[in-house]
Formats: C-alpha cells, sequence, structure tokens
C-alpha cells in the first residue's frame, strides 16, 4: 500500500511537472506570438489598368497613323498638283487664255491703253506732214531783169514758212536818179490763185528807195502762208503805179517764179 502510494504520488509529481512543462511552453509560445504579432493577408485589389492601358496605346496608335497618313498625303499632293498644272509647251496659247468673264477689263487688252495716244500722235504727224506738203520747198533761183532806166534787179531764191514767204533780192540802181520799190505799198507777191501778199516794210525805208549807183541787197519778207493748190507765183515791185520807161524812178519789175 505505501508502494501505491508511491507510485500515485511519483505520478501526480509527473503530471504536475508535465503540466508545469506545458504551462512553461504556453507562456514561451504566448511570449513569441505577443513579440511577433501575426501578419494579415488583405485581400489584393483588382488589376484594372490594363484595359486602361491597352486602350491609351491604341489611341497613340491610331494618331501616330493618323499623322503619317495626313504627312504622306499632303507630300503626294504638291507632286500632283505639279505634274496637272506644269504647262504643255505644245498647248501654251491656251494655258494663259484669260477668262472673258474675271479678266480686268483695263488690262485684258492691252490695245485700250496704248490706242488713243497713238492715234493722237498719228493724227498730229500726219497733220505736220499735210502741212509740210502743201509748202513747197525752198528754191534756188537764178533770175535777173533789166529795167529801161539801167536799174537791175536779180532773184536769187524763194522760201515758204507758216506765216510769210520770203525772196532773196537784190537791186542795183543804175538811173541817174533815186528810184524806189514799194511805192503806195505796191511791191506785192501775186500767187496763180489771184490771191496777193503785202511786203512787210522796214520803218527806216518804207518805200524801199535805192539811191543812184547803189545796190540794196536783202530778203524781202511778204505777209501770209502760200495758199495751197497754186502752181506759180509773181514778185512785183510797184504793182499799182509802177512804168517801163526809161525816166521812170518807179520801176515796175515782175519775176515769174514757177512751183
Amino acid at each position: 500500500m505505501s508502494h501505491s502510494t508511491e507510485h500515485n504520488r511519483h505520478e501526480s509529481d509527473a503530471s504536475q511537472g508535465t503540466s508545469t512543462s506545458s504551462k512553461r511552453d504556453h507562456a514561451h509560445l504566448s511570449s513569441r506570438e505577443q513579440s511577433h504579432p501575426p501578419e494579415h493577408h488583405y485581400p489584393a485589389p483588382k488589376q484594372g489598368g490594363g484595359a486602361l492601358k491597352g486602350f491609351l496605346a491604341g489611341m497613340v496608335f491610331m494618331v501616330v497613323l493618323g499623322l503619317v497618313g495626313a504627312g504622306w498625303f499632303f507630300l503626294r499632293r504638291p507632286a500632283q498638283e505639279a505634274t496637272v498644272t506644269a504647262p504643255d509647251s505644245s498647248a501654251a496659247p491656251e494655258a494663259v487664255e484669260a477668262d472673258p468673264v474675271t479678266a480686268d477689263p483695263v488690262t485684258a487688252d492691252p490695245s485700250e491703253a496704248t490706242d488713243t495716244p497713238q492715234s493722237t500722235l498719228s493724227t498730229d504727224a500726219a497733220s505736220n506732214q499735210a502741212a509740210a506738203g502743201n509748202l513747197p520747198p525752198a528754191q534756188t533761183l537764178d533770175m535777173q531783169i533789166n529795167h529801161p532806166n539801167g536799174s537791175t534787179a536779180r532773184l536769187t531764191s524763194i522760201s515758204f514758212t507758216e506765216s510769210s514767204i520770203v525772196a532773196d533780192l537784190t537791186v542795183t540802181n543804175g538811173f541817174d536818179r533815186a528810184i524806189t520799190l514799194n511805192r503806195s505799198d505796191g511791191m506785192v507777191i501775186i500767187d496763180s490763185a489771184g490771191n496777193q501778199y503785202n511786203l512787210a516794210a522796214p520803218p527806216s525805208n518804207e518805200t524801199i528807195q535805192v539811191d543812184p549807183g547803189t545796190t540794196l541787197e536783202g530778203q524781202f519778207v511778204f505777209m501770209g502762208r502760200l495758199a495751197p493748190g497754186v502752181s506759180s507765183l509773181s514778185v512785183i515791185t510797184n504793182n499799182r503805179f509802177g512804168g517801163n520807161q526809161d525816166f521812170s524812178t518807179n520801176p515796175k519789175l515782175v519775176f515769174q517764179v514757177e512751183l
């Protein structure tokens, strides 16, 4: 019976030791668990960014493709336009032909800007030519008249202007008294049509007096433009009261000039 009691005591001590050891182990585990808190595994968020990235990548690709296509189009277009609008040497008149509807009426017909000045110049030139053509050219002459009183007169040239007729005349008085050539304004030119041109006498010698034994030489100006269409003219001294006698102091001298 004492043996049984010792055995029970031994088992009791063993169980107590075991219990004490278990408590120690449990305390040790508890302390370990407290020093290392448990990890909490939260659920991972859903990965929804993949679809958005794919969409953005597609948009970028489309934009790049559009830019490439637009660049190709604009690079291609000038070449096509150059091909279409290149002038054909065989069709040059058609390429420069102006549109009659949209063309500026002032510049479309260059002749409009120059017709009037050209016409005016042509008319002026024609008038000048006609005026010059109506006047005969200057004539060099060698005509001489001897009067019975001993006087001589020589006509060397005659010319025509727009306002006068000019005669180069030389008169030598071989008479013993003074003679006059323009008595009563009788020194004139008369053309074949009957028109008369009066002498523009100098104030210092209106009667054109020539003293005995002297020679008068000069250009005698007769006023007025020669009438068109005349065929001849006469240069006359003392047309109204001239005489042909050997004692005449007013000799009548007549030069007949064919034109």
